[in-house]
């Protein structure tokens, strides 16, 4: 009760500062959302910026769940997008739009079952803080048929466990969600079945070879503890057959990649290896069946069991950080409206096939590629042609995938689905971990290449001093033991292992390396460029003060303004977008929908209305952040419109000048807001550029050397293109998303820390794995040469080689997570 008290005082004073009694917002005189208080503050009324923040609070005290502001307010993210509805959209409206979640095909895709519980998992956008994983996790207190809630706040993910005893429905519990303000998307972790299939042939590899090297080596041992000649015969004899399998089944990749590489005249690092599986099997025969000489069958079968094992932890290390499962659910996993015998039923989007009708509503993301059926549509197709205006649709007209329809919703059939669309190829490259390949495995290949040549080399000799001298039994057991000990398979994964932990790691934490050379190229950035709106600053504008200095009506101007900005996807837009329909009801917001805009970017908006030019752009006089609507260049109404620089900028800028890394700051912006924001965060004015065009962004991106550039907008991709290294932040991105080497998919300054770090440590593992490859190969080489190891000792000791590699590679990243939310906590 104290609590609930000191939380009533709160709110009571926030409410007499003019803020919202919810998120905390600065509250429009002329639109102050009032209500009854609870029962604690029996007479008292709090004031609310709108309904949604009026109705998320009373169910957040309804069901006891008042901690959630104690968790809000340390984490000091007073959120205006924090848990906010509409008024107009009921929560059996958002259920219906959900309702495919519940049909059979749903739940066979994205549902797994344990016992009486099932378990179903989201990824959820805007999550910002410890106060939304608290509330999320509570959910059960809104929901009875939740047993329990668990939300990864590195990779945004919510697993759900649901009591089936109870009746539950998955699209209530995703409705709810919305109406708090996350917006779910399904999401399956589990990995592809042909992934998980050939992991199958490839563990029972190891298993034959695992058997059989058990088996062979209790009879090997007996040999060396001294067993007589008949049985020695015996047990080699039996080994010999348990050998096969392995020879024929398990090591069957080897002996393939071998002369794959030999006919294309290139080296592997798999040909040493074959030579000694096939060299030592066929000697061990050999002697066998004359009944003199050595045999290394358990050489031979350990040799492969160890590389087999050792290759697969590789592998399956590397299939984590190349999973595709991640980033396509925010467009993929979701409901369709189709048409079927003249009805409209939601449906999951994997059912759908080509031929279909759908229905695609206003603000919805296309994600067929279709052929518009309706007489009229707009969308914006910035995703596609780089345009960001709005493009007018008729009938027949082809639409591709990642469009956006911006006008009244639009009827249309369905052409092509999947992969085959613009947008899953898109996608696709996006979720691709290794376009191209890092520096330094080119140089471990290159170091593995000339090792490879002298274990051959260095073998023939010792064939031949064993010709000369006639002792050829101790020459064949020296070069297989070369050949065991001297294959660079270190080498092989020194590299690959290291890149694919940290591009784990980092998609584990939303972010998502499109090229991996990246990593290494972060280690060589001398200037770093930073976007200022929407990076360098939240981005979450809003809309302050409304003048209105003509003879039309607040609403008449509201409902111009709305239609000019309707198609444009940036910060201010979006403010003056949500502020204008507040203001409107539906047919006066869509007064305006089929009118020309163009998009200048860097510059302004600019459309054609009843043959008038209007503008809106930012007044670049003394006023800040001060917006016009213009018609015909006379001042029609102003917008004052504020941002803040985020938290987390400080520290990150910081971060990086201790690095003697020189900061930039390029905006589309005036002088004052960029200086304001550079004097904040400490940038060195001689690096502010101002008012900046895309055009101009990719100049000085040219002109500086050793270049990152960090950005979230479309006017960002040319100068990501140029740079040698480029980030995008935040999903609002489309053309940087495509453009840029690494895409943080949260909207989040923070990871650019992490990715630093993450850089650093990859160069020092690089730099570290090479010496211990290199280090070893040479002391083993030299062993087997002075006949020091013999065979079997060699097939120990060469997995131990790649053993160090790995651990080297993975020990460092112990603590990983907690590091992560201790840079996050900093934040």
């Amino acid at each position: 009760m104290d609590f609930e008290r000191a939380q009533a005082q709160e709110h009571l004073v926030a409410a007499q500062d003019g803020i919202c009694h919810h998120c905390g917002e600065p509250l429009d005189a002329n639109n102050i959302i009032t209500s009854e208080s609870d029962g604690n503050e029996s007479g008292k009324k709090h004031h609310f910026c709108c309904y949604g923040c009026m109705s998320v609070y009373g169910l957040l005290h309804s069901n006891n769940l008042q901690e959630f502001y104690q968790y809000q307010d340390v984490q000091k993210s007073k959120n205006p997008k924090l848990l906010q509805t509409t008024s107009k959209e009921s929560y059996e409206k958002l259920s219906d739009k959900y309702q495919f979640m519940d049909k059979k095909e749903f739940l066979n895709d994205f549902i797994t079952i344990d016992n009486d519980k099932l378990r179903v998992h989201f990824l959820i956008e805007g999550i910002h803080c410890l106060a939304c994983v608290w509330l999320i996790e509570r959910i059960s207190k809104l929901l009875d048929f939740i047993d329990h809630g668990q939300v990864n706040i590195g990779n945004n993910v919510a697993s759900f466990t649901i009591d089936t005893k109870k009746p539950y429905s998955i699209a209530k519990l995703a409705a709810t969600l919305e109406g708090l303000g996350y917006l779910p998307h399904a999401y399956n972790p589990a990995s592809n079945k042909s992934v998980k299939l050939s992991n199958r042939t490839e563990i029972l590899r190891i298993g034959v070879a695992a058997s059989a090297m058990m088996n062979i080596m209790i009879y090997a041992i007996s040999n060396y503890a001294g067993a007589t000649h008949e049985y020695a015969r015996l047990f080699d004899g039996i080994s010999l057959a348990f050998a096969l399998p392995v020879i024929f089944f398990s090591a069957k990749p080897i002996f393939i990649s071998s002369l794959s590489a030999i006919k294309l005249k290139s080296t592997s690092v798999d040909i040493p290896l074959a030579m000694a599986i096939a060299f030592g099997f066929i000697l061990s025969t050999y002697n066998f069946l004359i009944g003199s000489g050595p045999v290394y069958f358990d050489s031979i079968t350990t040799l492969v069991f160890l590389i087999l094992l050792s290759r697969f932890a590789v592998k399956v290390l590397t299939q984590k950080s190349m999973s595709t499962k991640g980033i396509s659910s925010l467009f993929y996993n979701t409901g369709v409206k189709l048409v079927k015998d003249g009805k409209e039923e939601q449906v999951y989007s994997s059912k759908i096939e080509v031929g279909d009708t759908i229905v695609v509503e206003e603000d919805e993301r296309i994600i067929f590629d279709c052929k518009l059926l309706s007489e009229k549509g707009i969308i914006l197709n910035t995703i596609n042609t780089g345009e960001s205006h709005p493009i007018v649709l008729n009938k027949g007209d082809k639409i591709k995938a990642g469009a956006i329809c911006i006008g009244p919703s639009m009827s249309l059939e369905v052409e092509e689905i999947g992969l085959q669309t613009q947008l899953g190829k898109t996608l696709e490259r996006i979720e691709s971990n290794s376009i191209q390949k890092n520096p330094a495995n080119l140089w471990a290949q290159k170091i593995s290449k000339y090792f490879t040549i002298g274990i051959i080399f260095l073998s023939t000799i010792v064939l031949l001093q064993g010709l000369y001298t006639g002792n050829l039994t101790t020459s064949f057991e020296k070069i297989l033991a070369i050949l065991i000990v001297g294959c660079p398979c270190a080498f092989a994964i020194a590299t690959p292992i290291v890149i694919a932990t940290r591009i784990n790691k980092l998609k584990s934490i939303g972010i998502y390396i499109k090229n991996e050379s990246s990593l290494e190229e972060l280690n060589n950035t001398k200037n770093l460029i930073f976007d200022k709106t929407g990076t360098l600053t939240k981005g979450d504008f809003a809309v302050n003060h409304f003048i209105n200095k003509s003879q039309y009506s607040d609403n008449e101007i509201l409902a111009i303004a709305l239609g000019i900005e309707r198609s444009i996807q940036h910060p201010i837009a979006i403010a003056i977008k949500k502020y204008a329909k507040s203001k409107l009801t539906k047919e006066e917001a869509n007064q305006y929908q089929l009118i020309d805009v163009v998009n200048i970017l860097g510059s302004g908006v600019s459309a054609i209305i009843n043959k008038a030019q209007y503008e809106i752009k930012a007044i670049t006089q003394q006023e800040k952040n001060l917006i016009g609507l213009f018609k015909d260049s006379t001042l029609l109404a102003t917008f004052e419109v504020s941002d803040s620089v985020r938290a987390e900028s400080i520290q990150v800028v910081n971060y990086l000048k201790e690095k003697d890394i020189d900061i930039h700051l390029s905006t589309g912006d005036h002088s004052d807001s960029a200086y304001d924001v550079a004097t904040k965060l400490g940038i060195n004015p001689k690096h502010i550029y101002i008012e900046q065009k895309p055009e101009e962004k990719l100049t000085l991106a040219a002109k500086l050397q050793n270049v990152t550039f960090i950005g979230d907008g479309d006017n960002d991709a040319l100068a990501m293109v140029k740079a040698n290294t480029s980030i995008a932040i935040g999903a609002r991105a489309d053309m940087a998303m495509r453009s840029c080497d690494i895409y943080v998919a949260n909207d989040d300054l923070s990871p650019i820390q992490i990715l630093f770090q993450v850089a650093s440590n990859v160069r020092e593992t690089l730099r570290r794995n090479i010496f211990f490859a290199v280090s070893y190969n040479i002391v083993g080489i030299s062993l087997a040469m002075a006949n020091i190891i013999t065979p079997l000792y060699a097939a120990i000791l060469m997995p131990l080689s790649s053993l160090t590699v790995l651990l080297s590679s993975t020990i460092p990243l112990i603590g990983f997570d907690k590091r992560i939310l201790k840079i996050k906590g900093e934040s």
